[in-house]
């Protein structure tokens, strides 16, 4: 919406200077303007570390290249959580609301990405790294589709690593990011 208030406010800018010229016997066409292009979006990087992830707090929509880093001294994984609802909440909250209910499957919260590696598991074991994917559970089953051109969506996510007994989230390994 600013892009094109920003543009309208250029488009009558041209227009009152034509109209202010003292040459009113040229008509000069001008090519019509154009709306910039939208800035790329950049690879993102989280570091793990023993307990937590160091990244950014906001990302652009349409964010698609995304990967963590372990550099804790044990093995972590990254799942990407959609908040539909509680989105206010502090990363505190998250972290007792799964202390409190280990085994619970929340239906506010909506998995949308996490780590893959081509051994299986997300466990991404010290000094190594490994790319989100993003993923489809509308099918069902405990096997999500992988999506081919995910990315993630204007909204509130968590990213939480869910490794260990109890799991690290419940010992701060939570990041609250928004997306806009």
């Amino acid at each position: 919406m600013l892009r094109r208030f920003t543009l309208g406010l250029a488009v009558m800018a041209i227009l009152m200077a034509s109209a202010c010229s003292d040459d009113s016997a040229t008509t000069e066409t001008s090519p019509p303007a154009q709306e910039p292009s939208a800035a790329p979006v950049l690879p993102v990087s989280y570091t793990a570390h023993d307990f937590g992830y160091d990244g950014p707090d906001t990302l652009p929509a349409g964010t698609s290249d995304i990967t963590m880093e372990n550099e804790g001294a044990v093995g972590h994984e990254m799942l990407i959580i959609r908040l539909d609802k509680h989105q206010d909440w502090t990363e505190q909250q998250a972290i007792d609301y799964v202390t409190d209910k280990p085994k619970a499957e929340p239906k506010w919260a909506v998995p949308v990405g996490g780590l893959f590696t081509e051994a299986g598991p997300p466990v991404i074991a010290p000094g190594e790294s490994a790319p989100v994917v993003f993923l489809d559970f509308s099918a069902g089953g405990d096997a999500p589709n992988i999506l081919e051109n995910g990315s993630l969506e204007p909204g509130t996510y968590l990213l939480m690593c869910f490794v260990g007994n109890p799991a690290h989230a419940t010992q701060g390994m939570v990041k609250k990011i928004t997306v806009s």
